[in-house]
């Protein structure tokens, strides 16, 4: 049952993902292309968003914040490889950026390698060891290797170091559904503070395993009590 459930909740602990925060431009000029580009996202206009990210990078390739959105924004439109590309380049301007980092080991996840995403993630925290979205990722990727209670000790120390993050209390539980223990999930998933923003995902998270409520009743219970 456990090896056909992994797809679908793998998907999801990507969509849960660990991005970067944007920062501030280094100029007025790199500014405006990015809000230019951002509200072209927004609209729905994906092909105008990458011609300004692309053009944006172009001329300021040293810009590390141009040079993650840009590599977002091909990953999103189905072009890994140039979203790699960009990010190499831009990490041997910027070796130790955390957003580039970051990034590129987001996009490792998404192409399916997760033992070079969980390198990148553990390099950036041998700098920072509490930061969230860096245990978050490596949450990810650990999952994504089947070390899950390996990710589950990342995802607990992540929601230590950012006890309101929802994203993070949602991969535990999607963890802990990946090796069938569907009652510690429930807990995590009812301790989660809900917001309009929450809510819909959480429900995704429950609906997508079908036989989610069937493990729950397997074997005489769930062969994980107590681990949440």
């Amino acid at each position: 049952m456990m090896r056909r459930l992994a797809t679908p909740l793998i998907a999801v602990l990507l969509l849960s993902g660990c991005a970067g925060a944007q920062r501030t431009a280094s100029s007025p000029d790199v500014e405006r292309q990015l809000r230019v580009a951002a509200a072209a996202e927004r609209g729905g206009n994906a092909g105008m968003a990458l011609q300004v990210y692309a053009s944006a990078y172009q001329q300021h390739p040293d810009d590390a914040e141009v040079a993650a959105r840009y590599s977002k924004m091909l990953l999103q439109n189905g072009d890994p490889e140039r979203a790699r590309d960009v990010l190499a380049e831009a990490r041997r301007r910027n070796p130790r950026d955390p957003v580039l980092l970051q990034t590129e080991a987001r996009v490792l996840l998404e192409v399916g390698q997760p033992q070079q995403a969980l390198a990148l993630f553990d390099e950036h925290l041998r700098w920072s060891r509490a930061d969230a979205k860096s245990l978050n990722g490596r949450g990810i990727a650990l999952d994504m290797l089947g070390r899950h209670a390996e990710a589950r000790a990342a995802y607990r120390t992540a929601q230590a170091a950012d006890p309101q993050n929802a994203v993070i209390t949602g991969n535990l539980a999607l963890s802990l559904m990946l090796t069938g223990c569907t009652e510690g999930a429930e807990a995590v998933l009812a301790s989660t503070p809900r917001s309009v923003a929450t809510s819909g995902w959480i429900n995704q998270i429950r609906g997508t395993a079908p036989g989610f409520g069937a493990l729950r009743g397997s074997a005489g219970g769930d062969p994980c009590a107590g681990l949440s």
